[in-house]
């Protein structure tokens, strides 16, 4: 076969998402729905039907991007980067893609101590299928584990399955046995079982792969990893294809977490707030408890702006925020920028009084904090506060209305002063 059409486009894709920064492109790699992989599975496919024309080119293509790689030289790091992504990324698509098209004797195929007999099937795997199939077996750089929905047996684990979770097929011989051992929480052990047998059920009767999904499982010793098994129904048989989700659900709390951070301040922001405070006062009602909230406004901060600079503007704020946050030391306790120079405390199971008090907290820490503005008469930043408490047939939105009116008397009240809404 000549591999010659194939390697100018795959290295016309690899040189087209090279220009990218090393950032964006670990994000495109890590990224299964990204453009990247996307093209690059449509060339593996066209490749694979390609070889399969002659199937002892089968075994030539892990030596054909070797060869890729080898094109790009040591200073092309991002290239070569690339290059090796594809390379795994093909041992996995193209084990997955032989997978779904195999088709296997009926007579019983012996793999290490288990006979499997397989039923239905009307087309033998070629020889050099079968090696095809064992070598990725073996090459796939992911957990892989065959099990027969017969005996409940596992007939065969890759060595990476053993590497990442430590169990050999001598300690999980059977489903029974992996079950245990993997989910030994009865309780969630019981929830895996039904959300897995819900996804293999429908794989089955829609005739498709079975769903991924993510499970907690426990290492041999004793380790937790938070992985995403999803698996190829094959009449009497199926196997399982495990991916390590714990990185990308760490990068997606990240995410998460991003979503709902102030990126000048560093504390919570308003979108985070505006959920929380449904939150909190829904619960609120529920347990009947109070909730107090706390409005507060930096004083003539557009005149400290206009006189600083925006600059020293930022990181007054930053300061105020990050010190409002010390102050406030419950971890039930919630602190957000509400908007500009406003910030806002909630204090779940807190009453007015405590709300002073908390209040007043927060006062001195800011005064302690002295951050020198010459144009005030105190000679430094100061804060006004209006505090609110929820009482009976008030919403939200009236615990917070009631808090900013007392922040607006407090303003009235020639500022630096704490205001309870009556």
């Amino acid at each position: 076969m000549d591999y010659v059409l194939y390697t100018h486009s795959l290295i016309s894709l690899i040189d087209r998402f090279a220009v990218f920064a090393n950032d964006e492109i670990d994000h495109m790699v890590k990224n299964t729905n990204s453009d990247l992989r996307t093209e690059a599975f449509t060339l593996f496919e066209a490749l694979y039907n390609q070889s399969t024309q002659d199937g002892s080119l089968l075994e030539e293509l892990p030596v054909f991007f070797i060869s890729l790689d080898n094109k790009f030289t040591a200073q092309q790091t991002r290239n070569k980067a690339l290059s090796a992504a594809l390379a795994n990324w093909w041992l996995e698509w193209s084990f997955v893609y032989s997978m779904q098209a195999k088709v296997i004797t009926n007579s019983p195929v012996t793999v290490q101590n288990i006979t499997h007999l397989t039923q239905g099937n009307t087309q033998p795997m070629r020889q050099h299928e079968l090696s095809h199939y064992a070598n990725l077996f073996t090459q796939v750089p992911i957990p892989l584990c065959n099990v027969s929905t017969v005996t409940g047996d596992i007939i065969r684990l890759n060595q990476r399955f053993v590497d990442v979770f430590g169990y050999t097929i001598k300690d999980i011989p059977n489903m029974d046995t992996w079950w245990l051992k993997a989910y030994p929480d009865p309780a969630y052990r019981s929830w895996v079982l039904q959300t897995w047998n819900t996804a293999v059920e429908y794989a089955v009767e829609h005739k498709t792969d079975i769903e991924p999904q993510h499970y907690q499982v426990t290492c041999k010793d004793g380790r937790l990893i938070t992985m995403e098994i999803s698996g190829i129904y094959i009449d009497n048989e199926f196997l399982a294809i495990f991916k390590d989700a714990t990185q990308r659900m760490e990068a997606e709390d990240i995410l998460r977490d991003m979503a709902f951070l102030d990126s000048l301040t560093q504390i919570a922001n308003r979108r985070r707030f505006d959920e929380k405070l449904i939150q909190e006062f829904n619960l609120s009602i529920k347990t009947n408890s109070p909730l107090s909230l706390i409005l507060i406004d930096i004083d003539n901060f557009k005149q400290f702006n206009d006189s600083y600079g925006h600059l020293i503007g930022d990181e007054c704020l930053l300061k105020v925020a990050q010190c409002i946050s010390t102050a406030v030391s419950r971890p039930e306790d919630f602190v957000a920028r509400f908007g500009g120079e406003e910030f806002v405390v909630l204090l779940p199971q807190t009453s007015a009084a405590g709300a002073c008090n908390v209040a007043q907290k927060i006062q001195h820490a800011i005064s302690e904090l002295t951050i020198i503005y010459d144009h005030c008469f105190t000679n430094k930043v100061t804060l006004s506060l209006g505090i609110n408490t929820r009482y009976n047939q008030c919403d939200h939105i009236q615990l917070l209305d009631g808090a900013d009116k007392a922040l607006y008397k407090a303003k009235e009240h020639g500022r630096d002063c704490i205001v309870v809404n009556q």
